[in-house]
């Protein structure tokens, strides 16, 4: 029925799920996006961070976002399946199927539009680069950019 990677291959891979759908992090459009991955969720990763910070994170390789990804994912597929087992005790699997059917058919979440944004960190979006000087020979440059972290173009 259900492939037990799905949740933490993805999670890797920058895909979380919602009941609206799944949300792919490394988008563009959670650049600045103050909400959790999931208004409401209860997890560890949707209760103290945003999906701007996941976003940042994921872009820079960081292993915490691998590991908040993969907890939302698994919390994400624990209640829906404690929904699903309580929704078949009830006898109302049915109207459950249809509801989150037609919410996930919906597509990716869109939030409200009136939500306060997480303000630009330009350091973490801009590339600097500079024109080398006459006195500055090659490995003067290389050490300068060592020294900033190697994350600007030396030209």
């Amino acid at each position: 029925m259900f492939d037990c990677v799905l949740p933490t291959r993805n999670a890797r891979n920058g895909t979380l799920f919602t009941r609206s759908g799944k949300i792919v992090i490394k988008n563009a459009k959670y650049a600045e996006d103050s909400l959790p991955v999931e208004p409401g969720c209860p997890c560890y990763a949707c209760r103290h961070y945003s999906r701007a910070y996941l976003r940042h994170l994921y872009l820079a390789g960081e292993i915490l976002a691998v590991r908040l990804n993969t907890t939302h994912n698994l919390h994400f597929y624990l209640q829906f399946m404690s929904d699903m087992r309580k929704a078949i005790a009830e006898g109302g699997f049915n109207a459950f199927a249809q509801e989150f059917h037609s919410n996930w058919i919906s597509g990716e979440e869109q939030p409200p539009e009136d939500r306060e944004l997480v303000p630009t960190h330009q350091a973490l979006r801009k590339k600097i680069s500079f024109k080398p000087t006459e006195n500055l020979n090659r490995s003067s440059r290389r050490s300068m950019k060592n020294q900033q972290g190697g994350k600007f173009d030396v030209q």
